[in-house]
């Protein structure tokens, strides 16, 4: 396994008249210079225009392939050197030797800098002095050195100059003469020096005559064996430190050999943080002495790391190249010298020095020229003294000067100073040695190696002299660092090794959607639905850890159950502390909350209780707020890496009330032995009450006997392969980030980047699969202290998806909100505008295209939505309501200006369950959807922890972490009704997602493990799906950046934030004068719009829709746009034939038929009429009888929507807006009608036919591989969800429901809720008929325990105030008894029901198709209209915290 592979482009041919692969020499025919010695330039016809453009991008895809594949078929020549010999076992040496005792001498001896000796046997290293640069070019000369150690287990390339062979014996040399420390210091060869007259002077004298070509193999033969006497000499001696150094050997190189990666160069540097930008350099407790003192480096294969000491593996820090990634050189002006007065010289030596054309600043020339040999060049040609070559050319870069003065060269043709340089530069110091110096790239397109941040525009070249010998600086998006190396040649080394680690690497490339990650091909993964699946399989990944686990969160509770029930031995703190037991090291960052009070994670009680388990786990917690400017986002991300090979990440966190099944059952109260499911604070239910007393974990935090659990359905992924290393390298750079700017009273390391996969490694050990798979992130200045960057990639891949889909666009998510503007605040992401533009290319082109929707149907915050305290809750509906259907920015307003019914394109649904208290009692609540999937076409998917919403999408809030996936593995399907390939892994996940929604059991039905799939081709064989051309190896495409001006820092980011929600809260508030509001924000400089005109406008715009010629009126479009109901209603869906029983129309037209029936019989002279009119005047009446009143409030009928055409009473025809403009379509028209048939269900007899007005249609499991087809769109996925609201409806009066628009229809429409509470009539039991615990006043429910709780955890520092004061930020006209349900009372005279009654509604239940439900548009819309659905307090929250 090789840790070292050079550039193709530094290797040498077989066939070069360099010299051979194998080290063999080419016979020289003369004394000249030989072959081995000269690079010969061979002219080689120019490929043409159209290959030019074909080859970066296939180059692009095989350059990662192939540093891992050369030289792994070279022929056989000479081997490297060694002191001991390749066939002795070290295991011998160990048993029969003393070398486990030097070994053990290791840890304690330490070298003359006090530094602990590089674990390494140097008795076992093999090496070469393979070729040689210059080798009768004195101090300039230039020898490669192979190493090898481990048995080939380790191999790298060391370059180094004569003078550093000097160097190193000249320090050895000097500390034995004063210590006396070393026996047997060989001498330095003198065979090596280049005395090359005095060889052919003895030559000559002996018969022998010796040629260049011998000296040069002589030289690296003399060199060679003084390394290895002089290994033999230190090997087990603290001395041997600087040997290694010299070797470029650390414990580092050595402990990551057996990981992969390479190791471009190592040595010492002194670095410094150039600016404070990303948290410095370095830890942030670091004394200023520490950050001054030279450290060992290396640079590796993308990121360049700064140990504490060599021969120890404490990492100091490290920089991680990105495509922010750049050098530069300072410019000097004292070394310009006089040359500062003659600009026009100055510009002469510029273009005299010709360089290569690198990204940096300044300059890259790699001319080496000290300060005494430039004070002697400009004297020499100031007094033409001498023709000497070294004097007049830099032969370092390999330019050729001819001279036409015979004089020097006449007196042999074998001196030194008669010959121009080799053209062949030194590799160490040139990315391309063969380049020559006087070479133009910009000019004869001889560019050599471009490298991915390369900037091709031409430079001003600068003067060698003008820019620093030992300075150079490095910067990514995150920091800036200043270098100081100890000589020009080692800063070129340095510069040189970093644009090769640049140039192989995929970090400093443009990515696909701009992510820091690129494409990875052939991956093997599996998606997770729901808590029991995910934590299963995590829990075995755990099991198998064996040196690392990294786990982020937004919420980890320590106690959480991974297996259940009755499984306490996988509890995750006890199968934490047992990896760590065994030596594996734990990593956990975590969500740090700004307050119990808002978000009740308690993270410091979870890093308490981690960090005491055992050392090993480390923990920290982000952001810090003050430090940060950071109050209102949060790290959202959800991901645990293990080993860095397999990787879960998605939507759920490892905490409390995320398991859960397919069946998302909401009662867990067993009786007797049996165990609990959900074990104390796991049961939990969002919307009655939140988490408090976390410290104490097995207490249950509400009666089980009375409160149901809130469900939880959430998707998770499993994926082994290189996203695991990328999924890696994002969590390391955001630990690293921590450890610079948060002090730790607990010193914790840094941690590395891994390497790639090499190629071939993950097909043997069969963990490759058919999946194409990029990790996108939201990423930004707070988060990931990148102050000009932003990474906003799962948004642009959510909007190319949504683009490039064909026929269908499944979401999954917890929030919905895009694409428009709330209270005058607008919202920026454009996931919504890509929905519209795709329906309208859809509409022009007439192809079926759909999009499906899935949302919880109410936001998982505490309090009913009448409360005082349900502030979060009505600011996301309102945001919500504002994205799909209200407003002239809503989906349904942009689409109905277009001429398009909504409803064909986009429908949005939720999920609801049931269950029996104890005693039989029923309850609801809602399936609490917290998955972030977007399916497209099932070719595509995208799983994460990205919600759609500002928070998550735009980059600089929320940090959060996503997969796009799109499976290679192409199967037959079908798409509206033709056929059309799929993804397997896609159109799975749909299928399964569909299925138990609609009430399949889908652990019936066997699913294909996907990560057993074979690739279906090589990776460079595939095409990636990339429609922008973005996935550009070696070209720098920018993520979002921001000028300097623009750059965040805490103290601003912490004023933007007040200053945004401030505005917002003014801007919003109706209570406050218009004039004192304009004083304020003048005084505060927020504000220069005319006095009160931009509150009163923004609140008008929000309330205006477009008709379909285009004209701006009153109006929502929720109103006059039919619900899913109604149509359905006014379809007659689903027919008979797929359905259990008629619709609600057709039994009213069965009616109307009997009706004329009985006419016509009744007028007939038959004989038999009285008997058939008899017959059908009996069914007659029994239709007009069971035919019930319309449920009307203070006259307003119910379900009547805003603006209804002539008033609430009637609602008979479609609305004409406040404008009484009526543009309505055919469809529009006949809704007041369905909606007259399905408001009688609330005042129906249960038992008959007005109870359920659409069947229950018809499940087939088998049927859901076309989503689009109108035969199981419109009649089985849309009628369930119909079917199952209205009988949710009429059970338990579920809220949100689209019959309820006003504050009083709600009042009226939960005292149900009251009834239900009530015990049977005439029963033999106490216990109530049912309960809806979120959403009433039930005095055993806990409603002030949230503040309660909540004020304990906070120390009881203030007392919460009472709720029966807060009687001013109601809405208008509401009385505290109808605004808060702890206040509301009870309404008088209300019976519970009977016996037959409740066993009706259980059957009922019975008829329910799975969970699936309609999210309503118009819930409390007539209170929007009039601006009355948020209440005043409402308006003072910064809207940020919620959109």
């Amino acid at each position: 396994m090789k840790w070292f592979h050079e550039s193709p482009k530094d290797e040498i041919p077989l066939d070069s008249p360099f010299g051979r692969r194998d080290g063999g020499q080419a016979e020289a025919e003369d004394d000249k210079i030989g072959p081995s010695l000269r690079r010969i330039k061979t002219e080689e016809p120019l490929p043409s225009a159209e290959t030019q453009k074909v080859a970066p991008a296939k180059w692009g895809r095989l350059r990662s392939l192939l540093p891992q594949i050369v030289n792994q078929n070279q022929s056989p020549g000479p081997k490297p050197s060694a002191v001991t010999s390749s066939a002795v076992n070290i295991t011998d040496e160990l048993i029969t030797g003393g070398l486990s005792t030097m070994m053990l001498r290791l840890w304690f001896e330490r070298d003359e800098k006090g530094h602990r000796r590089i674990p390494v046997l140097l008795h076992r290293l093999r090496l070469r002095v393979s070729d040689s640069l210059h080798p009768l070019q004195g101090h300039k000369s230039v020898f490669r050195i192979e190493c090898e150690y481990a048995n080939g287990a380790v191999r790298w390339v060391v370059y180094r100059q004569l003078r550093d062979f000097l160097s190193l014996h000249t320090h050895y040399a000097v500390s034995n003469a004063y210590n006396r420390n070393v026996d047997g210091l060989p001498e330095f060869p003198r065979t090596s020096l280049p005395y090359f007259k005095f060889l052919l002077k003895e030559g000559r004298e002996k018969g022998t005559q010796i040629g260049h070509t011998d000296f040069a193999r002589l030289q690296r033969e003399a060199l060679e064996n003084y390394l290895l006497d002089l290994i033999r000499a230190v090997m087990f001696h603290p001395a041997s430190n600087r040997l290694c150094g010299f070797l470029e050997i650390s414990a580092l190189s050595i402990a990551r050999a057996q990981t992969g990666g390479s190791q471009y160069k190592g040595g010492y540097l002194q670095i410094e943080a150039a600016n404070g930008k990303g948290g410095g350099f370095g830890r942030k407790s670091t004394s200023w002495k520490a950050k001054k003192e030279l450290r060992w480096c290396a640079i590796r294969e993308s990121y360049l790391v700064v140990m504490k000491e060599p021969g120890e593996l404490e990492v100091w820090d490290v920089f991680m190249l990105d495509p922010d990634f750049t050098i530069e050189r300072p410019k000097r002006y004292y070394r310009q010298g006089l040359s500062l007065l003659h600009p026009d010289s100055v510009s002469d030596e510029k273009a005299e020095n010709g360089v290569d054309d690198r990204r940096v600043s300044i300059n890259t020339d790699t001319e080496h020229m000290s300060l005494m040999g430039s004070i002697r060049g400009r004297f020499s040609q100031a007094f033409h003294l001498g023709n000497h070559a070294r004097a007049r050319t830099t032969s370092n870069v390999g330019r050729q000067e001819n001279h036409d003065d015979d004089a020097s060269s006449s007196s042999s043709r074998s001196s030194i100073s008669s010959r121009a340089t080799t053209p062949m530069l030194d590799p160490s110091t040139h990315v391309n040695p063969l380049q020559l110096a006087d070479d133009n790239p910009a000019e004869d397109g001889n560019t050599g190696e471009q490298h991915p941040w390369s900037n091709n525009k031409k430079k001003k070249k600068a003067n060698v002299n003008e820019v620093s010998k030992h300075t150079f600086f490095i910067a990514n998006s995150q920091m800036r660092l200043k270098l100081f190396a100890r000589n020009q040649r080692q800063m070129l080394q340095w510069i040189t090794a970093f644009e090769k680690a640049a140039a192989a690497s995929h970090f400093t490339g443009g990515n696909r959607f701009e992510s820091f990650a690129p494409i990875r091909l052939n991956v093997a993964t599996q998606w997770l639905v729901d808590g029991r699946d995910y934590f299963w399989n995590l829990s075995r990944a755990i099991l198998m850890a064996k040196e690392s686990i990294y786990i982020h969160d937004w919420w980890l509770s320590p106690e959480l159950q991974l297996r259940r029930p009755n499984k306490d031995r996988y509890r995750l703190d006890k199968l934490l502390e047992s990896k760590a037991r065994e030596g594996v090291k734990i990593f956990i960052i975590l969500y740090q909350e700004v307050s119990s009070r808002t978000t009740p994670t308690d993270s410091n009680y979870s890093k308490q209780r981690l960090t005491a388990l055992h050392p090993n786990i480390m923990v920290q917690r982000s952001p810090s707020h003050f430090q940060t400017g950071t109050f209102y986002w949060a790290h959202h991300e959800k991901l645990c890496v293990i080993d860095q090979a397999i990787a879960f990440m998605g939507g759920l966190d490892l905490c409390f009330g995320r398991w859960d099944t397919s069946q998302h059952v909401l009662i867990d109260d067993p009786e007797g032995d049996q165990s609990q499911i959900w074990p104390g604070k796991d049961y939990s239910n969002a919307r009655v009450s939140d988490f408090f007393g976390l410290n104490k974990p097995e207490e249950d935090m509400y009666d089980r006997t009375k409160i149901p659990r809130m469900p939880w359905h959430d998707v998770g992924l499993q994926v082994v392969g290189q996203p695991t290393r990328d999924l890696a390298r994002h969590f390391v750079q955001r630990w690293n980030y921590l450890l610079r700017i948060k002090n730790h009273t607990r010193t914790m390391p840094f941690l590395l980047p891994p390497p790639e996969f090499k190629p071939g490694e993950l097909t043997q050990m069969g963990l490759t699969g058919t999946c194409e798979m990029q990790i996108c992130r939201s990423a930004g200045p707070w988060s990931m202290g990148t102050p000009s960057r932003i990474e906003h990639s799962i948004q642009n891949a959510y909007l190319k998806a949504i683009q490039m889909s064909e026929h269908f666009v499944y979401f999954e998510n917890q929030f919905f909100i895009t694409s428009t503007v709330v209270n005058d605040v607008k919202i920026e992401n454009k996931i919504g505008d890509a929905l519209v533009q795709r329906i309208l290319r859809a509409y022009r082109d007439g192809t079926p295209w759909k999009c499906c929707i899935v949302i919880p149907v109410l936001p998982g915050f505490v309090f009913p939505i009448d409360h005082s305290d349900a502030s979060a809750v009505r600011i996301i509906l309102e945001c919500q309501n504002r994205t799909f259907a209200r407003g002239p920015h809503s989906i349904f307003a942009r689409l109905r200006k277009e001429g398009i019914d909504p409803d064909d394109y986009i429908t949005v649904f939720s999920l609801r369950n049931w269950g029996k208290l104890r005693g039989d009692v029923l309850t609801t609540e809602q399936v609490y959807i917290h998955g972030k999937v977007c399916i497209v076409d099932d070719r595509l998917a995208i799983i994460g922890s990205a919600n759609v919403n500002e928070r998550s999408q735009r980059g600089d809030r929320d940090s959060e972490i996503a997969a796009v996936i799109r499976d290679t593995d192409m199967i037959d399907g079908t798409m509206a009704g033709e056929p059309f390939q799929v993804g397997r892994f896609a159109h799975t996940l749909r299928k399964r997602l569909m299925r138990e929604h609609l009430g399949v059991d889908v652990d019936a039905i066997y699913e294909e493990d996907l990560m057993a799939n074979e690739p279906q081709k090589a990776e460079h064989e595939q095409q990636p799906w990339d429609p922008e051309s973005e996935q550009q190896y070696g070209k720098e495409e920018g993520v979002t950046k921001l000028s300097k001006a623009r750059q965040r820092t805490p103290a601003g980011a912490l004023l933007r934030d007040g200053v945004d929600g401030f505005r917002q809260a003014l801007h919003a508030t109706g209570e406050a004068g218009s004039q004192e509001k304009h004083e304020i924000l003048h005084k505060l400089g927020l504000s220069k719009d005319t006095v009160g005109k931009a509150t009163d406008a923004g609140l008008k715009e929000e309330r205006q829709m477009y008709t379909k010629d285009g004209r701006k009126v009153p109006g929502f479009p929720s109103a006059i746009v039919p619900t899913l109901e109604e149509k359905i209603v006014m379809e007659h869906r689903p027919p008979e034939s797929e359905a259990d029983d008629d619709p609600i129309a057709d039994k009213i037209q069965e009616s109307a038929v009997l009706e004329r029936d009985h006419d016509s019989v009744r007028d007939s002279p038959s004989n038999d009429a009285p008997s058939k009119s008899n017959l059908q005047e009996s069914r007659k009446n029994e239709l007009a009888d069971d035919t019930p009143e319309d449920p009307r409030v203070d006259g307003e009928l119910f379900g009547a929507p805003a603006y209804a055409s002539t008033s609430p009473q009637t609602d008979d025809q479609p609305p004409h807006a406040q404008s009484h403009v009526d543009d309505a379509d055919e469809q529009e028209r006949a809704a007041p009608r369905a909606r007259s048939l399905i408001r009688k269900q609330l005042t129906s007899k249960l038992g008959s036919k007005w109870t359920l007005p659409t069947p229950r249609p018809k499940v087939d499991p088998q049927r859901f591989d076309d989503p689009v087809c109108d035969e199981f769109w419109k009649n089985v996925w849309v009628a369930s969800a119909v079917h199952n609201t209205e009988i949710f409806r009429r059970v338990f009066h579920a809220v949100p429901d689209d019959l309820v628009t006003t504050w009083k229809q709600y009042k009226e429409f939960v005292i149900h809720h009251e009834r239900l509470n009530k015990p049977v009539r005439d029963g033999a039991t106490p216990e109530a008929v049912g309960r809806v615990p979120s959403e009433t006043g039930d005095e055993d429910v806990p409603l002030e325990g949230k503040s309660a709780q909540a004020d304990d955890q906070e120390d009881n520092h203030s007392q919460p105030s009472k709720e029966g004061e807060e009687t001013e930020e109601m809405h208008l006209g509401a009385t505290s008894s109808e605004k808060d349900p702890k206040t509301r009372r009870p309404a008088r005279g209300i019976e519970g029901f009977e016996k037959w009654e409740r066993d009706a509604m259980e059957s009922l239940l019975g008829e329910l198709n799975g969970h699936l439900v309609l999210y309503p548009t118009r819930f409390l819309e007539g209170e929007d209209a009039v601006n009355n659905f948020l209440f005043n307090a409402d308006r003072l929250l910064p809207l940020p915290i919620y959109d």
